[in-house]
């Protein structure tokens, strides 16, 4: 078959993103211990824990459904496999990668500043400032959503006549599909 290149593109685009992401983690944990073996666990765990929160949010109910979909990382990667580009995606990537790696200059400005006594106690912070950037990353991408359909022939987006017929119903459609 042929590659398509805006598809590609995309495609390539979230994994760069996504690997910036898995660095700036493992940079954080890296600076917040002294151990690098830790510091590997520690990414590692984190790191897959967030991939399958996804997962776990279709397990839940209600708001909480939708909070702990929104903080899984592949909730904003696998958009990307199909070719679709959607800014809520890019703002959330974006936005933890800056502040996992603001915390990891923040942790190496206190190790080089030798405050032992607030070292000890960071790396706890750090996971829950980086729980909380998650928690910011997730409600940034609800607000700020638009998505371009970068697919050959836009095959993941709707029709106008679609979005015509759609405008037009009065009530919930409920659709029952078996494969």
């Amino acid at each position: 078959g042929t590659v398509e290149g805006p598809t590609a593109f995309v495609q390539v685009l979230a994994l760069l993103a996504f690997g910036l992401c898995c660095l700036a983690v493992g940079a954080l944990y890296s600076a917040i211990t002294e151990n690098q073996v830790l510091a590997y666990g520690l990414t590692v765990v984190t790191l897959f824990t967030t991939w399958f929160l996804g997962w776990w949010g279709k397990t839940l109910d209600g708001v909480w459904a939708e909070i702990v979909t929104r903080l899984s990382l592949a909730t904003h990667f696998t958009p990307a496999s199909l070719g679709l580009l959607r800014l809520s995606d890019l703002v959330f990537f974006a936005g933890l990668i800056a502040f996992t790696l603001s915390l990891s200059v923040a942790a190496v400005v206190a190790r080089r500043a030798g405050k032992r006594s607030m070292q000890r106690g960071f790396w706890l912070i750090a996971v829950l400032l980086w729980l909380a950037a998650l928690g910011l990353g997730g409600a940034l991408s609800t607000r700020h959503d638009a998505t371009l359909d970068l697919s050959y022939g836009q095959r993941r987006s709707l029709t106008p006549e679609t979005r015509e017929l759609l405008a037009e119903l009065d009530r919930p459609v409920h659709v029952l599909a078996f494969y």
